[in-house]
């Protein structure tokens, strides 16, 4: 029975799905995988579904690709030292590519690369000695970087080089993850309750500085507050990119 003071989606058929993408509430960016049991799930978990399991293979690769990861950390992060969380609101906001002629190949080889990967982490589950877990790792290791390419070129970018030639591992945070050359700055504000008592912790926005400025996320400050700041950056547009410039290199 469905308390009253609940939210969120109480439908049996979503679920107890046959298969669905998991995603941990919590976190510095989405951490997914997929289900394939009629399991229901509770709590600090969401649960993502689409049309078929092959497309839900895809977005799989997609929410845990370093690219995804690094939308994530300039659009959404809250910049909490514990408990960072993942909001439905922000999951809805990742752009995720239609399927199309032009990009139907690298769709298909994401999904099979996922596929690869599934069959990795079962394998190494189930490997006994120390020797075929390192070696089934190397290859997980080596598949995450596949997949993190293919959705690169999905996306038409290139990530930056590495300094370092160590392969980054299966669970990295966001900071290691390699950056993709993107022509656009972003400037982060959060106004706090102590200069407007009403706000919520959720109440902050963020705007794109190049090519221009616009609102890129708008999460609960007031149209006079977004004018004002909109102001304020382009009254200062040369120090904010002389400052990011001199800070990122």
């Amino acid at each position: 029975m469905r308390p009253k003071t609940s939210g969120g989606c109480w439908d049996p058929e979503v679920h107890l799905a046959n298969h669905k993408i998991v995603i941990r509430q919590i976190g510095r960016s989405p951490l997914a995988s997929l289900l394939l049991d009629a399991v229901a799930v509770t709590g600090n978990i969401f649960t993502v579904r689409a049309e078929t399991l092959e497309d839900e293979k895809f977005l799989l690769g997609v929410i845990n690709s370093s690219l995804a990861a690094f939308y994530w950390r300039i659009m959404f992060v809250d910049f909490k030292d514990s408990f960072p969380q993942v909001t439905i609101f922000s999951l809805n906001q990742l752009p995720i590519r239609k399927k199309n002629q032009k990009n139907d190949n690298l769709i298909k080889k994401v999904k099979q690369s996922v596929d690869a990967m599934l069959a990795l982490h079962r394998a190494q589950a189930a490997a006994q000695s120390p020797h075929e877990k390192d070696a089934l790792a190397k290859q997980i290791t080596a598949t995450d970087r596949q997949i993190d390419a293919l959705v690169y070129q999905l996306y038409a970018l290139t990530p930056k080089k590495s300094p370092s030639s160590k392969a980054p591992q299966p669970n990295h945070e966001p900071d290691d993850f390699p950056i993709p050359k993107l022509p656009l700055l972003f400037l982060f504000l959060r106004i706090t309750a102590h200069s407007r008592p009403s706000l919520t912790f959720h109440d902050e926005a963020k705007f794109w500085l190049t090519p221009k400025i616009t609102l890129a996320v708008n999460l609960g400050l007031k149209p006079a507050e977004l004018k004002t700041v909109r102001t304020h950056s382009l009254q200062h547009e040369y120090q904010i990119k002389a400052a990011w410039k001199k800070h990122f290199g």
